[in-house]
């Protein structure tokens, strides 16, 4: 089993805790100029690292002012790597499969408020709590 991280937006984990996370028909956030840049569709998409999960999740809140959430979850599944133009800057991987992650998979969820990550620099550093935890463990191994 591996633990994976998955960033949404709050109002879908609704129908994340009933059903698990399933894939994702449409980019939520396209590439820097615009346009779809994934080159695997219909797909659920994780991060390995929990520094780029969280890293994500502030892009989200910070841009969009969007609530929204980091998922932990473990998976046996396969993943394939995302090639998401981003991720040549990731610390992981940016991980896409195919396959939903059941709601038993799910170990933890965390809200991300968008006015309570405005902080110097979207630095995780200001992070605390289990996010905090999540970061520090990534960086043991």
């Amino acid at each position: 089993m591996r633990t994976l991280y998955h960033v949404t937006a709050w109002d879908r984990l609704p129908s994340i805790i009933e059903e698990g996370i399933r894939h994702q028909k449409e980019t939520a956030h396209p590439g820097a100029l615009g346009q779809d840049v994934r080159t695997v569709k219909n797909a659920v998409f994780a991060f390995d690292n929990a520094e780029d999960a969280i890293g994500w999740a502030l892009r989200w809140s910070w841009d969009g002012a969007q609530e929204c959430a980091v998922i932990r979850f473990t998976s046996q599944k396969r993943w394939v790597k995302d090639k998401h133009l981003e991720a040549q800057f990731a610390k992981g991987k940016w991980l896409a499969c195919r396959n939903p992650v059941p709601p038993e998979q799910i170990d933890t969820i965390i809200r991300f408020n968008p006015n309570s990550v405005k902080c110097a620099n979207r630095s995780i550093n200001y992070l605390d709590g289990p996010l905090k935890e999540w970061v520090e463990e990534g960086r043991k191994t």
